[in-house]
């Protein structure tokens, strides 16, 4: 096990601007990017992080071959080329979690509705799960996003969307025909992979243009989505006192090794699958349970506590200290240019609601913390994701925190996960900035819950329960918006966004809402209206 935490802080070359000025731009129609709080890099810092980003290279060659084979032109005899960013055409949006490891692609997530958000007249929706007509005339009629084309997943396809849609000649036939149209096409997955980069470069081919694709190279975005390497690249760029103790376990020996001696430092741990997310790969174990049994019995633990029996979980696994006590689990939200069109964009930091001993996110508001402990965030973040765009990235990401201490002024910032794809706080951030302009105007709460016994209902009573509080483009600008309608109308759970003229009446406004649609139901023991 190599161990990465318990160092000197490394100095810090990171200072905000003063000139109040917010960079405010549309990355296309549908995806405007407001800069809510300004971080500028010395130059000796950039050049610090670019020497960084060369020696990654070095190690990891992978690296730059991904980049080199997605942003060079196609072999002689190919009809159409596949770049990294936006083309002025349409759009194909799809949410994909199937490749997400402990994931399924046997069932479709209820969340992939949401990206409906990123999507605005002309451009094409792929969907891997059943269709829900009201929700799609609800984000037409009601808030006004625009006509989008919904296009099913085919019967019968290969298990990624992206795969299934190049596998069916029907699918690729509208897309060819929408790209040759048009002169072009851009692709924005949810998660940049490999299948969302070949379905590109299938149309490109076919209609003869330039298809573009909205995300990093599909290895560097493996490489961020990981939690192990990511906690490599904070202590490099920040120093190691930046995360937790942290280490990884090649083997099953490893594993409880690393467990038995950090238990006797630490009063929690966990054990972490490092390409999952959503907290879906995280078991966190108590110290002085760990400490009474044997390998073999301390391995049985871990995988029982799996849920699964260890069964989809795989070597190597992160190891460390769970934080705690923890005052509050921010998350940066940001916006990475390409490399050379500016510094990446810090678009808010929240605070993260998380439930149960693996941390499963169930909402997030706009954090509550003073704003000299936002800009400490907002510096260091701007930092790690600069790393990031001189490998390669472009496109949504989000660094998730937490500050463990007693209090604020004793308080350590630790890094703990890089999300890097679109998310549930960014798609809400970004649908507000449509409805609203800038969030800022009309702050936001997310809700997310599953596992309710609601009964089922069509949509539009949905919404007749939310009444008056739902939003409405002409009234106000304030109440709630549905972002995922699945859960709903199955009566198992809830996503929503409410916004408000403040946080407190936004987090209000949300348990009023709630209160509607829930009654007093209670939610695993807890008031889903608390």
């Amino acid at each position: 096990m190599m161990t990465v935490g318990g160092g000197g802080a490394a100095a810090t070359a990171v200072s905000p601007r003063h000139d109040d000025v917010k960079r405010v731009w549309r990355v296309r129609p549908s995806l405007p990017v407001v800069e809510q709080i300004p971080v500028t890099v010395g130059e000796a810092e950039q050049r610090r992080i670019a020497a960084l980003a060369d020696e990654l290279r070095g190690r990891d060659p992978v690296l730059a071959d991904d980049a080199r084979g997605f942003h060079l032109p196609p072999p002689t005899g190919r009809r159409g080329r596949v770049r990294q960013g936006v083309g002025d055409g349409p759009a194909l949006i799809f949410e994909d979690h199937g490749e997400i490891p402990l994931f399924t692609t046997a069932a479709p997530s209820p969340l992939e509705y949401r990206s409906l958000f990123l999507a605005e007249d002309g451009d094409i929706l792929a969907l891997g799960g059943q269709r829900v007509p009201d929700f799609e005339a609800y984000a037409r009629d009601t808030l006004r996003l625009g006509e989008v084309d919904v296009l099913p997943r085919p019967a019968g396809g290969p298990g990624a969307l992206p795969d299934a849609l190049r596998a069916d000649p029907a699918a690729m036939a509208r897309l060819v025909q929408r790209a040759g149209e048009e002169g072009s096409l851009t692709v924005i997955p949810y998660l940049s992979t490999a299948a969302a980069w070949r379905l590109a470069e299938a149309v490109a081919e076919e209609a003869g243009v330039e298809v573009s694709v909205l995300g990093p190279p599909p290895v560097l975005a493996a490489r961020v989505n990981d939690k192990a390497w990511f906690s490599r690249r904070v202590a490099e760029v920040l120093g190691p006192d930046a995360l937790p103790e942290t280490g990884w376990a090649a083997d099953a020996f490893e594993l409880t090794d690393a467990l038995h001696v950090l238990a006797k430092r630490h009063r929690r741990l966990v054990v972490k699958m490092p390409d999952s997310a959503g907290g879906v790969g995280n078991v966190v174990l108590d110290s002085a349970v760990v400490a009474d049994l044997d390998h073999d019995r301390l391995l049985a633990h871990v995988w029982a506590r799996t849920g699964r029996a260890g069964r989809g979980w795989a070597f190597p696994l992160l190891v460390g200290a769970w934080s705690d006590p923890v005052l509050d689990s921010p998350s940066v939200q940001l916006w990475v240019p390409q490399r050379g069109e500016g510094l990446p964009v810090v678009e808010g930091v929240f605070s993260q609601v998380l439930k149960g001993a693996r941390g499963t996110f169930v909402g997030a508001a706009p954090t509550w913390l003073p704003a000299e402990w936002q800009q400490r965030l907002a510096d260091e973040a701007v930092r790690l994701a600069l790393l990031f765009q001189e490998l390669g990235y472009f496109g949504r990401c989000s660094f998730d925190a937490v500050l463990s201490g007693a209090d604020l002024e004793s308080a350590a910032v630790h890094w703990v996960d890089a999300n890097g794809r679109w998310g549930g706080v960014s798609i809400a951030l970004t649908a507000a900035n449509r409805l609203v302009g800038d969030w800022q105007r009309r702050p936001f709460v997310i809700v997310q819950r599953s596992g309710l016994r609601m009964g089922p209902r069509p949509l539009p009573a949905v919404l007749d329960d939310i009444g008056p509080q739902l939003f409405r483009p002409s009234d106000g600008r304030t109440g709630a918006v549905v972002l995922a309608p699945c859960r709903l109308v199955e009566g198992t759970g809830m996503n929503l966004m409410v916004l408000a003229g403040d946080v407190a009446t936004a987090e209000a406004d949300a348990a009023t809402v709630k209160a509607r649609l829930l009654g007093t139901l209670e939610e695993d023991g807890v008031s889903a209206v608390a």
